[in-house]
């Protein structure tokens, strides 16, 4: 992912003696964490660079996900609450923004076919 690479090497330019370390972290993989709605317009652009990453070389590009907006995530536990919540014990109205606001648009963008050469691995609500 870029941007990950590009705020690696702002580190770099930051910090030069731990250029050699820092670099190697260029490398590493990472996946991008949607833990808000506001957070899917950013996936486009993560989506766009690994399309571009796919076209410039022979290599199969792999894009890592983070699903993280589940309601009432971590159980109201205050370390990281989402930002959809149930009003009730059923919370159908938590479900059907999860679902429609948060859900959707996320499988709208990652589904469309300019993106059918790369591999989409979602990680799904890690710790909720």
């Amino acid at each position: 992912q870029q941007a990950y690479v590009d705020e690696v090497q702002r580190s770099i330019d930051a910090h030069p003696s731990q250029a050699t370390l820092l670099k190697k972290y260029q490398q590493v993989p990472v996946f991008y964490w949607i833990d808000s709605m506001s957070r899917i317009a950013n996936l486009t652009a993560v989506m766009d660079g690994a399309l571009a990453q796919a076209n410039n070389g022979s290599q199969q590009i792999v894009v890592q996900i983070i699903i993280y907006d589940v309601p009432d995530r971590d159980c109201s536990a205050a370390a990281s609450n989402g930002e959809i919540t149930c009003a009730d014990a059923q919370c159908a109205a938590g479900i059907a923004t999860y679902q429609t606001k948060y859900i959707d648009p996320i499988v709208s963008l990652i589904s469309q076919s300019k993106y059918s050469k790369l591999t989409i691995v979602a990680l799904i609500e890690p710790d909720s």
